[in-house]
């Protein structure tokens, strides 16, 4: 790169040389623990705010953080020393200014969107208007006059350049363009380019035509001129993101692996946040030209008339600069669900009754976690069936045992979370179902005798008497033999 500095100057150094020779030239969570105190549940105090719009369809979590790049390759620090307009407020100002560059930027701009499941998918979209190319090089001297004044009831006003003689004012090189990143392949408009050139400055002219034609009033002779110019382009070929495989086109995505444990027996996780390192690389491409004009001129009474020959370019570079961003990290914060217990026995209930104990999710990461009850027609049930858990929190919900029929009962119960690790979970309820006892019957008797059925005597002797009396022993009208429905409770009565 420090070669492209110093053909870019040698050719403004032999514009300035010349010139003397011709004698012209950018959740919080909380901690502690949440839940009830009994076998009830907490739904929790957290929410999860909606996505946002550059977020995937259909994702259960989404984070999205900008990312800016500066590229700056630099032979010296830019100088620019501007007088502005003095003194103030006077009809008559002069403002002087200096310009000295030798510098290329490339910035970029864009979001990166994390998404899951599946994994962890990584897209970087370019920010509209985020991306910028500039050259500056050379120099240029800024020399004006202005004036604002009124003389005998005349007002003048006048703005411009004020002509220094040998010294040529713009011998800089100097532009930017504004772009979309991130200029991958796939885009149209790739790549972007800027372009500058120099003041033409005229290094030799011979006065031939004297010595050919002497005639008083009439001259002529011979003039080289010469122009700098400078062509900057830019492309983007890939996105580099450690972990994952690049992204090569626009609009692309990648998946980012987990870490890999220093224990080879623990399995590979996220855990409670991910760090992305990514960098852009591109190529810079730079073109620069000598533009040398042979002309031919003739004066006649003090006219000049002047005649191009050629316009003759001769490259001085033409190179193309791999361009690699410095890396930048960027946290997602991620959720990270573990339940207490694993396996939960709820013990005993008999059929059409119900037992409850809790179950405690508890959230180890640094996002909000999402957890949704997924088994449906089994004889349990959460209660909430989705609870959000906020992050270094717990909240409990209440399982149901409500058994249908007798007999023991095991289901893998499975939860759908947004915890990239863990997607899913499951938890083994167990329960056993009792059969209700049967209330005891003491015979088929008559279904339609009350407890308060009238009773009535044993018949008199003469069989006169129909009045009921409780002191002669068992004269209901239910006989006694057939061991009807309230017998038992009359003997336990009397």
């Amino acid at each position: 790169m420090k070669n492209i500095h110093r053909i870019v100057w040698l050719a403004v150094a032999l514009l300035a040389g010349g010139t003397a020779l011709a004698q012209e030239f950018p959740p919080d969570a909380g901690g502690g623990d949440s839940g009830t105190e009994d076998g009830g549940f907490d739904p929790g105090d957290a929410d999860i705010e909606p996505f946002d719009e550059l977020c995937p369809p259909g994702v259960v979590g989404c984070h999205t953080a900008e990312v800016d790049w500066l590229y700056r390759d630099a032979w010296f620090d830019d100088i620019m020393l501007d007088t502005g307009w003095v003194p103030p407020g006077s009809p008559i100002q002069l403002r002087f200014g200096l310009a000295i560059g030798g510098s290329t930027e490339v910035a970029l701009g864009g979001t990166l969107v994390a998404s899951w499941p599946p994994g962890i998918a990584l897209s970087v979209p370019g920010r509209p208007g985020a991306g910028r190319l500039s050259i500056n090089y050379g120099f240029e001297i800024i020399a004006q006059l202005r004036f604002d004044v009124e003389v005998a009831g005349v007002r003048y006003t006048w703005e411009g350049d004020i002509p220094i003689p040998f010294i040529p004012e713009d011998l800089r090189m100097a532009g930017d363009v504004v772009f979309d990143p991130f200029l991958l392949p796939g885009v149209e408009a790739r790549p972007v380019s800027v372009e500058d050139a120099t003041d033409r400055v005229r290094v030799f002219q011979y006065d031939a035509l004297d010595t050919i034609i002497p005639l008083p009033g009439v001259g002529g002779g011979f003039v080289i001129a010469m122009q700098a110019n400078l062509l900057a382009s830019y492309l983007t070929q890939r996105i580099w993101i450690n972990g994952a495989e690049p992204i090569e086109e626009e609009g692309g995505s990648t998946l980012l692996e987990p870490p890999i444990p220093e224990d080879p027996d623990e399995t590979p996780g996220f855990g409670p946040s991910a760090t992305v390192v990514l960098h852009p690389e591109g190529l810079l491409d730079y073109t620069g030209t000598i533009i040398v004009f042979p002309e031919l001129y003739i004066e006649v009474a003090g006219t000049r008339f002047d005649f191009p020959l050629a316009e003759i370019p001769i490259d001085l570079v033409e190179r193309d600069d791999f361009v690699n961003f410095d890396d930048l990290e960027v946290d997602i914060p991620l959720p990270e669900i573990d339940v207490q217990p694993a396996r939960l026995n709820l013990g005993e209930a008999y059929v059409g009754d119900a037992t409850a104990q809790p179950l405690v999710f508890v959230n180890n990461g640094e996002a909000p976690l999402r957890v949704v009850a997924e088994t449906t027609d089994v004889p349990f049930t959460v209660v909430p069936a989705e609870v959000v858990v906020a992050p270094h929190r717990t909240t409990r919900v209440s399982v149901r045992f409500h058994p249908d029929v007798p007999g023991p009962e095991a289901v893998m119960f499975a939860f759908r979370t947004n915890d990239p690790d863990e997607p899913s979970v499951v938890v083994l309820l167990e329960g056993t179902g009792l059969e209700r006892p049967v209330e005891p019957d003491a015979g088929p008797g008559d279904a339609d005798v009350e407890l308060d059925a009238e009773i009535v005597a044993d018949a008199e002797p003469d069989g006169e008497s129909d009045t009921p009396s409780r002191s002669t022993g068992c004269g209901c009208r239910v006989a006694c033999s057939r061991g009807g429905r309230w017998l038992w409770l009359l003997d336990l009565l009397f």
